[in-house]
């Protein structure tokens, strides 16, 4: 990840957190999210989450029969599966040095 100014911080961490978010609203678990994973485009301070192959689908119904290639999951284990992965996120994002710094002072001040 690229050096972050303070003034950027909580742009670039909310627009992660809402990507995710939408990621996960349309019952997708992605299930592997780390640094390598998450692409960021700097002007614009936008996140894109790539490579789902760990991704699993939480089981509903739907007259698509795409949604049918992940693993499905039942409601309960869904949640859990989600909550790993904002762990993840958070992971990635604030134990980055630059990162623990500015999340420091976002945090206290």
């Amino acid at each position: 990840m690229v050096d972050v100014k303070r003034n950027d911080f909580k742009n670039m961490t909310t627009k992660a957190l809402q990507n995710l978010y939408d990621i996960h609203n349309t019952g997708i678990f992605h299930g592997n999210i780390h640094l390598q994973n998450v692409v960021y485009k700097y002007k614009t301070h936008d996140f894109f989450f790539i490579d789902f192959g760990s991704s699993t689908v939480k089981n509903m119904k739907s007259e698509s029969k795409d949604l049918n290639q992940g693993e499905h999951k039942n409601n309960d284990d869904f949640q859990k599966d989600l909550w790993k992965d904002y762990m993840n996120l958070y992971q990635a994002i604030f134990f980055q040095t630059n990162y623990r710094n500015i999340c420091d002072e976002f945090l206290n001040g």
